[in-house]
């Protein structure tokens, strides 16, 4: 297994279309963007691979992991 840094522009600026739509509504309501955390890691959890998120706390590392699978 290597270790690959994403780059921007495989950044999204929204939330994948697989969220649960009261989850994503949910989301929406609470949240006004996406940290960078979420921008660069939706994608790659959606697709099952594996990620390791590096970022300050409260930066949205929780939800890139798990808001994918809700």
């Amino acid at each position: 297994m290597s270790i690959e840094r994403v780059k921007s522009s495989e950044a999204s600026e929204k939330l994948p279309e697989s969220v649960n739509q009261f989850v994503r509504g949910w989301f929406l309501s609470r949240f006004k963007k996406l940290t960078p955390p979420q921008k660069f890691s939706f994608k790659l959890i959606e697709n099952g691979e594996n990620v390791l998120i590096s970022s300050p706390t409260g930066s949205g590392k929780t939800f890139s992991a798990f808001l994918i699978i809700i």
